[in-house]
């Protein structure tokens, strides 16, 4: 059974999380800029992380990157979820019992 408290110990992990996702988010945008050369990136683009990972593993790297600082980011990208799944997972516990 979920209480109020409940809904309102959730309201407030999700509000933490989203904070933390903000926080992976803004470092993986720095990774993406310093992979071009820059200090910072207005934003990141998924499909030139991807497209520039896979030619480098096709053994025609794009010799402007720095492939340490793009795996960075597609690394922070992926890992950004996360704090939402440990929220949805407190969620789905605390409904079951």
């Amino acid at each position: 059974m979920i209480t109020k408290s409940d809904i309102e110990t959730y309201a407030a992990l999700r509000t933490r999380a989203d904070r933390i996702r903000a926080m992976i988010h803004r470092r993986a945008v720095q990774a993406y800029g310093r992979a071009f050369g820059s200090e910072t990136a207005e934003n990141l683009d998924m499909c030139v992380i991807h497209n520039s990972l896979i030619s480098f593993d096709d053994g025609k790297p794009w010799c402007e990157i720095n492939y340490s600082e793009m795996r960075k980011a597609a690394w922070l990208c992926e890992r950004s979820f996360e704090p939402g799944r440990i929220c949805t997972a407190f969620y789905q516990r605390k409904s079951r019992s």
